[in-house]
C-alpha cells in the first residue's frame, strides 16, 4: 500500500507539473531554451517527474543534474525539491540510507525558506519512508507534523490523506 500512495504523489506531481504539455519534446525545447539555470534546473525536475513511473533511474540522473545547478545559483528551492524527488526515488528502490539523507536535507532547506506547503509534503513522504522501515514511532510523528502544517494552510485534501496516514500508525 505505502508503494502504491508513493507512486500516486509522485504521479500527482507529475500530473500538476505537466498538465496540457506535451512531453517529453515540449521539455526538451524547454530545457534547450532556458534562459538561466534556475529554469534549466526546474525543467530538469519537471523532466524527471515525467520519467519518474517508468524510468526512475534516467530520473534521478535528471535530478541529479537539477541539484548540481540549484547548488551552483545558490537556489535553496531547487535545492530541496531536488532532495526531496531523490529520496523519494531512493524509497522507491529501497535505499532507505540514502532516502533518509535527501528528505533529512530537504527538510532542513524548506524549514530555513519557510516554505509551508513543500515542508508538509517532505514530512508526509519521510512519514511514509519510517513506516515501511517499520519505525512507526517516527512515522507517526512525521505524519503529525505534516497534518498540522496542512491544517495550518486549510489544504482539505491533504488533511483527508494525511488522517488516513496518521491513522494507519495509530491502528498498530
Amino acid at each position: 500500500m505505502k508503494s502504491v500512495i508513493l507512486i500516486t504523489i509522485l504521479l500527482l506531481i507529475h500530473e500538476l507539473f505537466t498538465y496540457g504539455q506535451n512531453l517529453p519534446d515540449s521539455l526538451q525545447l524547454q530545457l534547450e531554451n532556458a534562459p538561466n539555470d534556475t529554469i534549466r534546473a526546474r525543467t530538469l525536475i519537471i523532466i524527471s517527474d515525467y520519467l519518474s513511473p517508468n524510468n526512475p533511474q534516467q530520473a534521478l540522473d535528471y535530478l541529479n543534474q537539477a541539484l548540481e545547478l540549484s547548488l551552483k545559483v545558490k537556489n535553496n528551492f531547487g535545492i530541496a525539491t531536488s532532495y526531496s524527488r531523490m529520496g523519494a526515488l531512493y524509497q522507491l528502490s529501497g535505499q532507505y540510507s540514502k532516502a533518509i539523507d535527501c528528505f533529512s536535507n530537504s527538510i532542513s532547506l524548506f524549514e530555513k525558506l519557510g516554505n509551508e506547503y513543500g515542508l508538509g509534503s517532505c514530512y508526509n513522504t519521510f512519514g511514509w519512508l519510517w513506516y515501511e522501515i517499520r519505525d512507526y514511532e517516527k512515522a507517526g510523528k512525521y505524519f503529525k507534523l505534516s497534518l498540522e502544517i496542512f491544517k495550518k494552510l486549510g489544504n482539505e485534501t491533504a488533511i483527508a490523506s494525511l488522517y488516513l496516514n496518521y491513522g494507519s500508525v495509530l491502528d498498530l
